[in-house]
């Protein structure tokens, strides 16, 4: 992956917050295929038998190496998954990759005559977006490693990929919370691009960290006039606090989808090598009465 694309409105996230709003690296012409892209992968993904065995073929490849699963913080897989009605979703669709997934993804994908088709494009958007999330990201992770030397060798591998993944999402979810408060397994998490064109934020932060048992207490954040693109929204994952570091997670929540129409959405995260969270429990515990009065809302 090339590391040097030029820098946009790559702010720092402090240490001290919980979460910064920035500009979305995606370009308005761009967004406006990610829908379209995403949606030609899952047709093939649900329709047609041999690229299935194809995609499966590849993933499997890649995720039976385990010193990459150890990269990647021990957890991440490449995969397309299709979550509907799991763990209480409405028709969620997750397809996840690393930079070296992809380049073998695009590699495949040429070689069975897919380049003149909207999946092939939508890697390389993944391969742009991903690029893009990196450099957005950087400013924050080169203000860590100036803290805690240790970690660059972790973070700024210069002998492999970055340690960074993308994440493309569609899904509808009509409850008041469209996921309950959690946190992620990263280091740093981006929220880079989102398809909802209503006003309403999409995501949700406790106002207070003493607030982050109770869903009432999560207050959404990224307000926007229509006319304007959606914000990235940056913030801090769990990895630095399960390695030992003093900066805790924070703990979020995604807002439901307002209509009937899906919601897309593309996020980046930047992992910890060597820290094995495959067993680490993202849900932020609830308060048993608390819950059952949002519940009850």
């Amino acid at each position: 992956m090339q590391r040097s694309f030029a820098t946009i409105n790559a702010p720092v996230l402090k240490p001290g917050e919980t979460y910064h709003l920035a500009n979305s690296p995606v370009h308005a012409a761009e967004s406006e295929k990610i829908s379209g892209n995403l949606n030609r992968l899952i047709e093939l993904m649900s329709r047609d038998e041999c690229f299935m065995s194809f995609y499966d073929e590849l993933s499997e490849d890649w995720n039976a190496d385990r010193d990459d699963r150890r990269y990647y913080g021990g957890f991440f897989k490449n995969y397309y998954r299709n979550r509907e009605d799991d763990f209480g979703y409405d028709d969620k669709i997750v397809w996840q990759a690393s930079s070296d997934f992809l380049d073998y993804f695009e590699l495949g994908l040429s070689m069975l005559g897919y380049r003149s088709d909207p999946v092939f494009d939508l890697v390389l958007q993944a391969q742009s977006f991903l690029s893009r999330g990196i450099e957005q990201m950087r400013p924050t992770i080169l203000g860590l490693c100036k803290r805690y030397p240790e970690l660059e060798q972790r973070l700024l591998e210069e002998t492999r990929e970055l340690p960074c993944t993308i994440r493309f999402m569609r899904y509808r979810s009509h409850e008041r919370l469209g996921t309950h408060p959690h946190v992620d397994k990263t280091v740093m998490s981006s929220i880079i691009w989102n398809s909802d064109p209503n006003e309403d934020q999409r995501l949700a932060f406790p106002l207070y960290p003493s607030d982050a048992h109770d869903p009432s207490r999560y207050h959404p954040v990224g307000c926007k006039p229509r006319s304007q693109p959606s914000p990235a929204y940056l913030f801090w994952g769990a990895a630095l606090s399960e390695a030992g570091y003093p900066q805790p997670a924070s703990p979020h929540a995604v807002l439901p989808v307002l209509g009937s129409s899906h919601r897309y959405s593309v996020a980046v995260f930047w992992l910890l090598p060597d820290l094995d969270l495959s067993d680490f429990k993202t849900a932020v515990p609830i308060v048993p009465e608390v819950a059952e009065m949002a519940i009850a809302a």
